[in-house]
């Protein structure tokens, strides 16, 4: 019997570098296929991800509109008592959003939660 290895496919666009080295530690020591972006120009390199978690608001609606992200769950970190941020990110297109400052489990849940109907296929 053929057993396949389940890849997450997670692509990190990051502005923060002190927030992105923070959840890239953490999903790092979880996952191994993780696409780290940190310039805008190179958002066209992200193929078919499943989750894309990202802490630029203003890009939400440009990553959207990338064909092979156009349907992927987008996680929006933002500080849990900044509504106004959060209503925007929701109104671009995000699908759910982390909590800064976050807990690690709190990174690795929420991931999974998406990642989880993938892992039948």
């Amino acid at each position: 019997m053929e057993t396949t290895t389940f890849l997450p496919r997670i692509a990190l666009f990051m502005r923060d570098g002190e927030i992105l080295g923070q959840i890239e530690k953490i999903l790092r020591d979880h996952y191994s296929s993780l696409l780290v972006i940190t310039e805008r120009e190179k958002l066209h390199e992200i193929d078919s991800p499943i989750i894309v978690i990202t802490d630029s608001i203003q890009e939400v609606a440009l990553i959207r509109d990338i064909p092979p992200v156009d349907g992927t769950d987008i996680l929006v970190v933002a500080r849990d008592d900044d509504t106004e941020t959060l209503s925007a990110a929701f109104d671009s297109g995000a699908t759910d959003y982390l909590a800064y400052p976050f807990a690690p489990a709190e990174v690795i849940v929420k991931t999974e939660k998406y990642l989880m109907p993938f892992r039948d296929e």
